[in-house]
């Protein structure tokens, strides 16, 4: 198994190609870093919202998570983007 994982060559994802193509630089962010991605803020909030009432089936859950997405603010997203830039600034 690690002679695999040694000679296995890293993935190649199409958005980094096309980012390539329009010459951007693609950097990544460490992994295990949620602090850093504003989405995962956003996405706690919204499974909070959603623990408080599970969902009784899969059409359920699907209706929750539309709403708990909006009931997002814009101001939320504002707030959290300058949390993020504010942990990447030390």
């Amino acid at each position: 198994m690690e002679l695999v994982r040694k000679y296995k060559p890293p993935p190649i994802y199409a958005a980094y190609i096309i980012a390539k193509a329009y010459g951007h630089e693609v950097i990544y962010t460490p992994p295990y870093t949620p602090e850093l991605q504003p989405i995962e803020l956003i996405w706690a909030q919204a499974k909070q919202r959603i623990a408080k009432k599970p969902a009784r089936n899969a059409a359920d859950l699907n209706d929750k998570m539309a709403q708990s997405f909006e009931k997002v603010k814009r101001q939320h997203w504002v707030d959290v983007y300058r949390s993020v830039q504010k942990v990447e600034d030390g």
